[in-house]
């Protein structure tokens, strides 16, 4: 196999990898190997490192994965690409200046575009990629396997970060106490750290406890996933599972789930959203989510569920 010209530099959320992935694949597309490879910043080593290393490790059209600027990169990379929504640092400043092609003015944070879009855009405005959005991409390890029954319902509260606040539900006790009254299924929970520690209605829990891939085969195998907006929510959203999904603080138009399967819950309030910094952080009780009522889960959850 002929090494990829091709070089992309991501460092930020899980989440945003996986809106990441179909501008990937169009510049793998592009590329005369038919693949890219991905550099990681050599600092980024918070715990979501190991779950982002295992998800692009196992993703078809990249090649390999490299650390800059701890690594040297060996490779005759002709194609650099990297955009605006990456965490500043050492590394991204060091792979920018050897790029050719500079992302230098795409408006995307406040101009309603979908984060998928605003990727494509740049490969299309600088790499001669001319076809359709490919579909967003998340592998799955089937050798993990686990009981369940013909109703299956995974949970997800999601709190990495300093967005956390504004991702977290807090009824999600009461919601697993309500699914067992209205369904013979299985419960599962997955997610990071302590997510759902409250909960005690459930069948599997998952949480810190399995690979992301690995979490990836349950939301794929999940008649149902009720979630907020993480990492997780973009992977039930890659694998076309039905979601109901408990909206927040954070930017609809840029986040929101995009395969039609999704029910969204949002209260609409006029203080949403808050995910820039400066209203993210004065908001006193993000009443956005605290405000979402059992009964409301509920009603999404049976229309989901063909009640």
């Amino acid at each position: 196999m002929p090494d990829t010209k091709t070089i992309a530099y991501f460092r930020n959320g899980l989440g945003n990898f996986i809106l990441y992935t179909p501008a990937l694949q169009a510049l793998a597309s592009v590329d005369p190997s038919g693949m890219v490879d991905v550099c990681l910043d050599g600092a980024w080593n918070d715990d979501r490192r190991p779950a982002l290393e295992d998800l692009v490790g196992k993703m078809p059209f990249v090649q390999d994965v490299v650390n800059y600027p701890r690594l040297n990169l060996k490779k005759d990379h002709k194609v650099w690409f990297w955009t605006k929504h990456t965490y500043p640092s050492l590394g991204l400043n060091a792979f920018k200046n050897r790029s050719p092609h500079l992302d230098r003015g795409i408006a995307w944070r406040y101009s309603g575009q979908h984060e998928i879009d605003y990727y494509m855009d740049s490969v299309r405005r600088f790499y001669g990629f001319t076809g359709d959005t490919p579909k967003q991409h998340c592998p799955v390890d089937d050798s993990f396997t686990f009981d369940k029954k013909p109703i299956t319902i995974t949970l997800c509260n999601g709190s990495y970060g300093h967005l956390a606040p504004s991702k977290v539900w807090p009824g999600f006790l009461e919601l697993a106490e309500t699914l067992r009254l209205y369904y013979d299924c299985t419960i599962v929970k997955i997610g990071y750290n302590k997510e759902l520690a409250n909960v005690t209605q459930f069948d599997h829990d998952f949480v810190g406890k399995i690979t992301l891939t690995q979490a990836a085969k349950v939301i794929k195998e999940s008649s149902l996933f009720i979630t907020t907006d993480t990492c997780n929510m973009h992977i039930g959203d890659a694998l076309e599972t039905p979601m109901v999904v408990l909206w927040g603080g954070s930017i609809l138009t840029k986040n929101k789930p995009v395969n039609g399967r999704a029910k969204i819950i949002s209260r609409g309030l006029k203080c949403q959203p808050c995910h820039d910094p400066d209203r993210f952080q004065t908001c006193p009780d993000f009443a956005c989510l605290s405000g979402l009522g059992t009964g409301m889960v509920m009603a999404a959850v049976r229309e989901a569920l063909g009640d």
